[in-house]
């Protein structure tokens, strides 16, 4: 079990009916969220989430031991990624020993209903390097005991001559859960691949935009708005942006979350149907 533990952070918020600052200007002081979820703004981002050392011991895993392939980026920026559930548990959270999952063709028509199996994310690193950060989302939306939530850290390959800059082959869309983090670990060289947040599907009321760099992040009521992530290019032969994405509550059976009804865009390619 990890212990809660406070994180160093800096944060700029995205609208809302509350009124939010910047609770920080210098990363070393000490933050704590004091607003329920209800109150916090349908997307915050927050600077300097992951420190240095973080951000390396996570980049060299990556480039050194190497994540697994991704099967479903056979239609975009090649991308591979490693996974880890976690359940939340008084005073922290506990690892899960499983190595797939599928998400509801409700939220995503492309792949959603493929079952994905992937390589774990090291226990060292999860307990290591990543777990003030899965300490701070747990704290930082009050999430409940026994809920469970998928982490993962993925690497996209972006090379220079490639006709489709694509980053996750979705378009506008929501995950299907209540909340998630979005968390830049790495990225060198690459132009684009900015998050946008949207109230709707059509994209014809975007809220916000931002780009993550290293050590970045931005957490999302998954269930309230959509995002998306622009085309992302680079003019070196290859770059590699990495990121943690982190979602709740998900268990990949793939079954329709009652808290979210957001829906999705139909997809040329449906992956579930072979």
């Amino acid at each position: 079990m990890v212990p809660s533990s406070m994180l160093f952070a800096c944060i700029i918020s995205g609208e809302s009916s509350v009124e939010f600052d910047a609770l920080c200007e210098n990363p070393s002081v000490q933050y704590a969220n004091t607003f329920s979820r209800e109150e916090l703004p349908s997307f915050q981002v927050f600077k300097n989430i992951l420190s240095p050392t973080e951000r390396k011991n996570l980049s060299e895993f990556v480039h050194n031991v190497g994540l697994s392939p991704d099967p479903i980026s056979l239609y975009f920026h090649e991308r591979r990624k490693n996974i880890c559930f976690i359940k939340v548990v008084d005073g922290g959270f506990e690892l899960m020993n499983k190595n797939h999952f599928k998400q509801s063709e409700k939220y995503n028509d492309f792949s959603g209903g493929y079952e994905r199996y992937l390589d774990l994310i090291p226990e060292h690193l999860v307990l290591g390097s990543m777990s003030n950060l899965l300490t701070f989302f747990i704290e930082h939306l009050r999430i409940p005991v026994n809920t469970i939530i998928l982490a993962q850290l993925q690497s996209s390959l972006i090379r220079d001559k490639i006709d489709c800059g694509d980053v996750t082959g979705q378009g506008i869309h929501t995950d299907g859960t209540d909340d998630f983090m979005l968390v830049c670990v790495e990225r060198d060289n690459v132009n684009g691949a900015e998050n946008q947040y949207h109230a709707t599907l059509d994209g014809s009321q975007l809220l916000g935009k931002s780009t993550l760099e290293a050590g970045d992040g931005v957490i999302v009521k998954d269930n309230e708005i959509f995002h998306y992530v622009t085309n992302a290019t680079t003019i070196e032969p290859i770059a590699h942006r990495i990121m943690i994405l982190i979602h709740s509550p998900f268990d990949g059976s793939g079954e329709q979350n009652p808290n979210n009804k957001l829906g999705t865009n139909p997809a040329t390619n449906q992956l579930r149907y072979g």
